[in-house]
């Protein structure tokens, strides 16, 4: 039986973003990987309001899926799902040679190795508690990362990328 709840897709109308979504590194898709409600919920409601498409997995199973469609310059995700990591995502995306920059969301002790992940590719950690009204600039920043990666070519979609 699968409980996994479908993933959630904001969509910004045009009108509010000159060139329509994703149109320049500071309009960037983002996928949303986190099973806490209220974190994905302010997540989602912060790129909603600035303007942002972002898509939300609630597992890495359905994230993977999701960023394998390159639609996504920039994956903000809870360090570990009951299905898998960062890592897996990491990974997918070096196997495909998909130009994503990962932001993580957690707590002091869940990113108690953080400089592992910095060196492992993380762009930046994130603190649930504290550093989420940030989320939408380091999104931004991260979304010029992606660009200058070479993910310009994923940025000039219009439209963001189909749930499975």
């Amino acid at each position: 039986m699968n409980l996994e709840r479908p993933m959630r897709t904001t969509e910004v109308p045009a009108s509010r973003s000159p060139g329509g979504l994703g149109s320049g590194p500071d309009k960037p898709r983002v996928l949303v990987v986190c099973e806490e409600d209220s974190v994905s919920t302010n997540l989602m409601a912060a790129f909603s309001r600035a303007g942002l498409c972002a898509q939300l997995a609630t597992t890495m199973t359905a994230a993977c899926e999701a960023a394998r469609s390159g639609g996504f310059q920039v994956v903000i995700s809870a360090p570990v799902l009951r299905d898998g990591s960062w890592r897996r995502l990491s990974d997918m995306g070096s196997h495909y040679e998909l130009e994503f920059v990962i932001i993580l969301v957690a707590t002091e002790t869940e990113a108690e190795d953080w400089a592992a992940a910095i060196e492992g590719g993380v762009f930046e950690i994130l603190d649930p508690q504290q550093d989420l009204p940030m989320a939408v600039q380091v999104a931004k920043r991260a979304g010029w990362a992606a660009y200058l990666k070479g993910g310009s070519s994923r940025l000039e979609q219009t439209h963001p990328p189909r749930a499975a």
